[in-house]
């Protein structure tokens, strides 16, 4: 059994949102469903406006871009209509980052105050990343994230008292 494909959840003060991103890159496959999470995720965005969160942050398997924002369509990022339209509602509601996969490799995009960060494989490497995880650190008053490769990853993972 799976839970729901697209969900939301807050923590200490910060918006946490996860969507199923193959109904953004083909909604043509199930036009309905990609809709209806569509709608969702407006009105969870839009909602977020109503609270003070001190981070939001999305997390999707596809990344919205790999190299720039209006790089060209290919098989790794979101298609350029839908990535506009999605960078928009982001940007339009005060997002700080959007997580990714799919790339097996890591790739760092900065669109103005929004960081859009893909993280390689744990199992499968593509490019010169080794296998490793990204740890993601959030505080008050800013994000960390770092990516660690598997053969290095460190015993303990230090976290600043707030």
């Amino acid at each position: 059994r799976f839970g729901p494909p697209w969900y939301s959840f807050e923590h200490k003060n910060s918006l946490f949102i996860v969507i199923e991103s193959n109904l953004v890159r083909e909604p043509g496959g199930a036009p309905e469903i990609a809709a209806e999470q569509w709608s969702w995720l407006v009105r969870t965005m839009k909602d977020s406006g109503a609270k003070d969160y001190d981070h939001k942050t999305l997390y999707m398997h596809h990344p919205v871009c790999t190299v720039q924002t209006d790089e060209k369509d290919g098989y790794y990022n979101v298609p350029l209509k839908s990535r506009a339209e999605l960078l928009v509602l982001l940007h339009d509601n005060g997002f700080d980052a959007v997580f990714s996969g799919h790339l097996h490799r890591n790739a760092y995009v900065k669109d103005g105050e929004l960081e859009v960060i893909t993280t390689a494989s744990c199992c499968a490497p593509g490019g010169k990343d080794p296998r490793g995880v990204r740890v993601v650190k959030v505080y008050k008053d800013r994000l960390e994230h770092a990516y660690h490769p598997i053969d290095a990853l460190p015993e303990t993972v230090t976290v600043d008292a707030p």
